[in-house]
């Protein structure tokens, strides 16, 4: 007890000198603390608290689960259909391509054969093409067996952009013959057979199917034929054709045209053919049926 009324009295000490600081300093009464043992704070050990937590037997009390899914029958369900793009297959590279082709050759007895041709065009706007072609062979052994045939063709083709293209060509063929392996030859008759063979040919065709779903093409041919021996013949001809197709395995065709022919030899003869020729074909994977008249 008398130590706590010396710290009551320091405390009332320091309380009163807080107050008269505020007002005035003054001069504080000395006092004596007598201090008999320092204060330590110390915390009692506490007892430690060991649970053992026990689970419950689930076979006492089992819990029922129950899932319920709606049956929804597929042909029924309508979605959007998934876009799959297209799978990128890489080629093998092919083998250069050349306008032009040339082939020469010899053979026995005396044989010679030269082909030549050239062909181009131009982003499918319009293409020319030409040919010439020379085979002939002379057997010495023989008397009389040879022969010769040239020839020499041009053409070409315009895609205009009206749905249709035009083509045309020109051909020109020299063919010699000789009778061989005769004895005697009447007095005067030449043993060479000569023809020379003048044509030319033009036609207009669709490249896009029309509103009726109908291919057409209109040409005409020409071709002039003279002999060494006095034969003349001209031939003229026109054609329209018309292709209508009711699937890709049935169509209907229909050809018509005018064939005039004139021939001038001992005498002279003119012939005119009109013509018309309508088909129809049935086609599958192993047949095809082609039934029409002319």
């Amino acid at each position: 007890m008398k130590q706590l009324s010396y710290i009551s009295c320091l405390c009332f000490c320091i309380f009163s000198f807080g107050l008269s600081d505020v007002n005035a300093q003054k001069e504080l009464p000395t006092e004596k603390v007598d201090v008999f043992t320092s204060f330590q704070a110390t915390i009692r050990d506490k007892d430690k608290q060991t649970l053992k937590p026990v689970l419950p037997d689930a076979t006492t009390n089992p819990q029922a689960l129950k899932y319920q899914v709606n049956q929804l029958d597929p042909a029924n369900v309508s979605y959007d259909p998934p876009g799959i793009r297209p799978l990128a297959m890489k080629t093998e590279k092919g083998p250069k391509a050349y306008n032009g082709f040339a082939k020469l050759g010899y053979g026995i007895p005396s044989s010679l054969y030269a082909n030549a041709g050239y062909h181009y065009s131009y982003e499918d706007k319009f293409k020319i093409f030409t040919n010439i072609l020379h085979h002939s062979a002379d057997n010495k052994s023989i008397k009389n067996q040879k022969f010769g045939l040239t020839a020499f063709e041009l053409g070409g083709g315009l895609n205009t952009p009206m749905n249709f293209a035009i083509d045309a060509k020109l051909k020109i063929d020299d063919q010699r013959f000789n009778l061989y392996s005769i004895d005697s030859l009447p007095n005067g008759l030449d043993p060479l057979r000569k023809f020379n063979i003048a044509s030319f040919g033009a036609k207009a065709f669709n490249t896009e199917e029309n509103s009726w779903g109908v291919n057409y093409e209109v040409g005409f041919d020409y071709s002039n034929l003279k002999s060494n021996y006095g034969t003349r013949e001209n031939d003229f001809e026109i054609k329209l054709k018309g292709t209508k197709w009711f699937s890709d395995n049935v169509p209907f065709t229909v050809i018509m045209g005018n064939h005039l022919s004139s021939l001038q030899d001992s005498t002279k003869s003119t012939l005119n053919n009109f013509y018309l020729r309508p088909s129809i074909s049935f086609s599958g994977d192993i047949y095809k049926i082609k039934l029409g008249m002319n």
